[in-house]
């Protein structure tokens, strides 16, 4: 498993990021901003004690708004919405009320769903559901002790990078944030784990590394019903762990990130960091990747 691997990375590198026509110059610079990208994510992957609320914050708030949109959009609108929702210390009190049947009571809460006041002439998703989790994150970051560590505070005492203390800690971030942007929140502040998104999922479902959960013959369907369960996210984090032992990591600090990262961009769409194509759809299923042989550049 490794070794193909190997070879998908090998493939996003030089074919996801080739663009057509081809453009030496263009191609030379998708796969260095790929490549820069890589090194940032990966970087960022450590568990650190040191953590600061403002830290966690970050992470929690922007994967909520990330969670089933494209990469590209949300880049964009995050950065837009940063200036509004980048401190969780201001979205509590009775400006920002908001009830679980999508109805926004609060003065600021009713002009974020409706794009008026201060939210007025910038672009973004008024998704109400979306919108109420990230309040109520922000409210249970408001109960954290002055004297206590972040992570200690979000994830429990016990917290820790893998086993069962990680599926613990995992537990409590779920009910506030869902289960699968949950993994992906931990996964980018490094944990032991991946976010088993659909397109993680799906390639790994097709090169059969699933198969005791999910047949790599699985159809479509079956793979998008299935593919937020927790039978399917171990198996998928348990597999991603014995890879990320056996490969020539390229972030050997950071291996799970990278193979997180990697996979999905040889499924997702055209984007940001350099990649031009999606791979899987338009160019080489990613079952038949060993059919692929590195060519020159050009």
């Amino acid at each position: 498993m490794a070794t193909v691997f190997e070879r998908i990375r090998a493939a996003v590198l030089q074919e996801a990021t080739r663009p057509s026509p081809y453009d030496p110059k263009q191609h030379a610079e998708n796969k260095a901003a790929f490549t820069a990208k890589l090194l940032e994510v990966c970087t960022n992957a450590h568990l650190r004690a040191d953590m600061t609320s403002d830290d966690l914050w970050w992470h929690v708030w922007t994967k909520i708004r990330d969670a089933g949109f494209r990469a590209a959009y949300v880049a964009n609108e995050i950065s837009r919405l940063k200036p509004f929702l980048n401190d969780f210390r201001v979205l509590t009190g009775p400006e920002w009320q908001f009830d679980h049947d999508g109805i926004a009571r609060g003065e600021a809460a009713r002009e974020f769903l409706e794009k008026k006041g201060r939210f007025a002439d910038i672009s973004y998703n008024t998704n109400p559901y979306k919108f109420s989790k990230i309040l109520l994150a922000a409210a249970i970051f408001q109960t954290f002790p002055t004297d206590a560590q972040p992570l200690a505070a979000l994830f429990g005492d016990d917290y820790d990078k893998s086993g069962d203390a990680m599926w613990r800690a995992h537990a409590r971030l779920a009910k506030v944030v869902g289960y699968t942007t949950a993994l992906h929140v931990m996964m980018d502040i490094g944990f032991a784990c991946v976010k088993p998104d659909i397109w993680l999922v799906k390639l790994m479902c097709r090169l059969g590394w699933i198969d005791d959960v999910l047949p790599a013959s699985s159809e479509e369907a079956i793979i998008k019903q299935k593919y937020q369960t927790k039978n399917i996210a171990v198996a998928v984090i348990t597999c991603a762990r014995r890879i990320a032992e056996a490969m020539h990591a390229w972030h050997q600090e950071a291996p799970l990130r990278e193979f997180d990262f990697v996979m999905v961009k040889y499924g997702q769409r055209p984007g940001e960091c350099g990649i031009v194509r999606s791979l899987h759809d338009d160019w080489l299923p990613v079952q038949r990747i060993m059919e692929w042989h590195p060519q020159n550049p050009g």
